[in-house]
């Protein structure tokens, strides 16, 4: 009775460790594919921003120019953005004391929203993007210590490396 007791508790736990693997392989995905908006929008920044001779020596069609091409780049941001974040809130945890995962999930979505507020503000009005961003640094840093601390002690599907490249590839402003 005792041997089978054990096997049953050890199956549950097998099965509640595989389901919290699960449910934060949705989370890493979604948060996979808004890392590669944010990676997006910064590759695009930096090619407009290179292309362009000192502030000084721009004639005004060129600023102009330049103003456009950041709108049209951080309103396709924003779009990439607000797909991913459809994603993420597509992921609820499938039992109920898997709350961290939902914990995970409004976190990266709290994320999600200070870029898109910074990609909104850029696509109104580019000269914005010489402002500070301290939302989307304390933002980033607060999903970054929620995944990590989500994670079951044996992570399956690469958990641990695709978390750690989401938050090592992603700008911490920008």
């Amino acid at each position: 009775m005792v041997v089978a007791t054990v096997i049953v508790l050890a199956g549950m736990a097998a099965a509640d460790l595989y389901v919290r693997n699960v449910e934060l392989r949705g989370l890493v995905t979604a948060a996979e594919s808004a890392a590669e908006a944010v990676g997006g929008w910064g590759a695009d920044r930096d090619r407009i921003m290179s292309d362009l001779p000192g502030a000084f020596y721009q004639t005004p069609q060129q600023r102009r120019d330049t103003e456009r091409q950041l709108r049209r780049a951080a309103a396709d941001a924003t779009m990439s953005l607000t797909d991913a974040a459809a994603g993420l809130r597509d992921v609820r945890a499938a039992l109920p004391w898997h709350r961290q995962v939902d914990h995970v999930r409004d976190r990266h979505l709290d994320h999600i929203e200070a870029w898109t507020a910074r990609l909104r503000r850029v696509a109104r009005d580019p000269s914005t993007l010489s402002e500070p961003t301290p939302e989307i640094a304390a933002t980033r840093s607060a999903s970054a210590q929620a995944f990590r601390a989500a994670l079951p002690p044996v992570a399956l599907y690469g958990l641990d490396d695709r978390v750690e490249a989401v938050f090592d590839e992603q700008p911490a402003a920008g």
